[in-house]
């Protein structure tokens, strides 16, 4: 008959128990064996053995069984054969039968409540805090896990990786009593780290009322931009550059911006003493020098030295005696002189900076510039006398100027392309160089936007314009626009066939050739700039872009443009040498002056005279020479070429 035990685990010493109540005179020979099924493996039902059962109870353990792996499941058992039942009103039963144990898995027991804790309970970026927790039971193993926030999480080791909180939480691990516990999140917050102390510092405690010191700051942290304010004081301050305004005491600060790891910082304030300014001086003498700052009322050069230092910009007016001035340009950068200087002195630059001269000037002394750049510009910045531009000067800019020029060193007009005038005579000396800036088709002019694009700068000689032996011409297509200027970052313009520019002019003629002539390395493949000189009587000096080979941009053409073609590239090389004639330099400049679309048929309409003038130029034509100017001779009276009388189209004639 049938039967159901239960079978509770009860605590971690017994696994569990089977309890069986057998009835009166109940016996068996042999052991009872239970399979568990659902577990890993035989729970063996020990101990009962007995060959008789009386009436009562009996209590065995059973092994294998554990709080933490069991779950429900049945356990089954079968007495074997022989085990017999009596009941009272039914007398013996004898068989076997089958008896259902059902196990029931407790459930563990809870943990007393997981905490996490963090130490330090807040961290900076690349900063560490250790975890650790604290209630919990049991035995079993602690894990942490990073749940959201910029850090990493290494074991117990949470790292800041950037400002922001980080969550993190704890988990305790079952044993054989708990079970698994998980701590509620815990906050841990990452802020920007401090930047060691910052210093604000200055070349000068002391300045003269209008004198300038430049602020620099030590210490401080990371990559933040610097910047500094003025607190109080008689000062102004741009940039870095304080200026006493006043006499009194200028507080000023600095502060360096935050970036991804550190946070911002300012410096303790820092005080600068403005003190009166020394007694103008009035005249520069010999051996003396003098800054902007401290010039005087109607100051005088006579034979001492303005000294100039970068982002100087005056407007006093300045007298220069017989005895003359020099001025210092900045090391570095560029000063301004917008001032008048007049009187009978001259002035001498020095120095490797840049100096922007735009005075309306009446100094009659003339201009030497022995070193580093004068810029020009206005009617009259170099006053009434010639200028001097020696081997290690460089003279630039617009405007006009009134004197004589020589130049040693170099010469360019305009600041980016722009139109320069020198009313007297131009000489450019051995080693010169001449800066020919091309940003487009268009001659700048006197009212040309100073920076434009689009133009292309022009020298206007009143007199004449003489070029010595080893003078070299620089036509320059890139890097000619300065960050302020509108041209600034505009697509470069490259030269082509046809384009002709005339970027001097002379009124009483230009002399002598530049022995070098510098192509740029941003032409078009198979092109060059050729320069003529007063072409058709023109007194001008033109650059016209050729091909590097007619006979090759011509080849495939009719035999008479061939030959035409042929003759070009000999009158290219005569021009190069300085040694072509008026005629051949007139023919070449108006083949030069035609598109490569009109190239071949400008060529072919005008072979014969170019093969005419080739045969006329040689010392002795070939027969191949007439034959072939007899064969276009005969074309154009046949009606093939049309030569027309007197003046051709696109000769050097109609560009003069």
């Amino acid at each position: 008959m049938p039967a159901n035990y239960n079978i509770m685990i009860g605590s971690s010493t017994n696994y569990g128990k089977l309890s069986v109540t057998a009835p009166t005179n109940a016996s068996d020979t042999s052991g009872i064996t239970f399979n568990i099924y659902g577990n890993t493996g035989t729970t063996l039902l020990s101990g009962v053995s007995a060959s008789t059962l009386a009436a009562g109870t009996y209590s065995e353990v059973i092994t294998g069984l554990s709080a933490s792996n069991i779950a429900s499941s049945s356990l089954s058992g079968t007495f074997p054969g022989g085990f017999n039942w009596q009941l009272a009103a039914n007398g013996n039963v004898i068989g076997s039968t089958t008896w259902d144990l059902v196990v029931t898995a407790p459930q563990a027991a809870p943990q007393a409540t997981l905490s996490a804790v963090s130490t330090p309970s807040s961290i900076t970026v690349s900063g560490t805090s250790t975890l650790s927790t604290t209630g919990g039971s049991g035995s079993g193993n602690v894990t942490y896990s990073l749940v959201s926030g910029p850090c990493t999480l290494s074991g117990a080791t949470l790292t800041g990786t950037g400002a922001g909180s980080c969550i993190v939480t704890a988990t305790k691990a079952a044993d054989s009593t708990y079970a698994s516990a998980t701590s509620s999140q815990l906050s841990v917050g990452v802020s920007l780290a401090p930047q060691t102390t910052l210093v604000v510092a200055t070349t000068t405690s002391s300045i003269n009322v209008n004198g300038t010191t430049t602020l620099s700051t030590t210490g401080g942290s990371g990559t933040g931009a610097v910047s500094y304010s003025l607190i109080s004081g008689p000062c102004t301050l741009s940039g870095a550059t304080l200026t006493g305004t006043g006499v009194g005491s200028c507080i000023v600060t600095a502060s360096k911006a935050a970036d991804s790891t550190y946070s911002s910082a300012t410096s303790s304030q820092l005080t600068v003493t403005i003190t009166a300014s020394a007694s103008p001086s009035t005249t520069i003498g010999a051996g003396s020098s003098v800054s902007v700052s401290n010039l005087g009322v109607n100051p005088a050069l006579s034979g001492g030295t303005l000294v100039l230092n970068s982002g100087d910009s005056s407007t006093v007016a300045i007298a220069i005696t017989n005895s003359s001035g020099t001025i210092q340009q900045p090391t570095s950068g560029s000063a301004t002189l917008s001032g008048v200087f007049s009187g009978s002195g001259g002035l001498t630059f020095i120095g490797n900076g840049i100096t922007i001269f735009s005075g309306a000037n009446t100094y009659s002394g003339g201009t030497t510039v022995s070193g580093g750049t004068l810029v020009v510009a206005g009617p009259s910045p170099t006053g009434t006398g010639d200028i001097f531009v020696a081997t290690a000067g460089s003279l630039m800019g617009t405007g006009t100027i009134a004197g004589n020029s020589i130049v040693s060193g170099v010469i360019k007009p305009g600041n980016s392309p722009g139109h320069l005038s020198i009313l007297q005579n131009l000489t450019l000396n051995s080693g010169a160089t001449f800066i020919e800036d091309i940003a487009g088709t268009t001659p700048s002019s006197s009212t040309t936007p100073v920076g434009a694009t689009g133009y292309y700068a022009v020298l206007n000689v009143g007199g004449q314009l003489t070029i010595n032996s080893g003078v070299t011409l620089t036509p320059r297509l890139s890097n000619l626009f300065s960050s302020g200027e509108p041209g600034y970052g505009s697509a470069i313009y490259v030269p082509v066939l046809g384009d002709v520019f005339r970027i001097a002019t002379a009124a009483g003629g230009i002399s002598g050739r530049f022995a070098t002539l510098t192509q740029p390395a941003e032409l078009t493949s198979g092109t060059q700039l050729l320069a003529f000189y007063n072409v058709n009587n023109s007194n001008s000096l033109d650059l016209a872009v050729v091909p590097t080979s007619y006979s090759a941009s011509l080849a495939g053409s009719t035999p008479a443009v061939v030959s035409a073609a042929s003759v070009l590239d000999q009158w290219v090389a005569l021009n190069k040498a300085g040694t072509a004639t008026a005629t051949q330099n007139q023919l070449l400049l108006g083949v030069a002056s035609q598109t490569a679309a009109n190239l071949s048929a400008h060529v072919q309409q005008n072979a014969a005279q170019i093969l005419a003038t080739a045969a006329a130029t040689a010392p002795i034509p070939t027969l191949s020479q007439w034959a072939m100017i007899l064969l276009v001779s005969l074309m154009g009276m046949l009606g093939f070429v049309r030569m027309r009388r007197g003046r051709q189209p696109g000769f050097a004639g109609d560009i003069a």
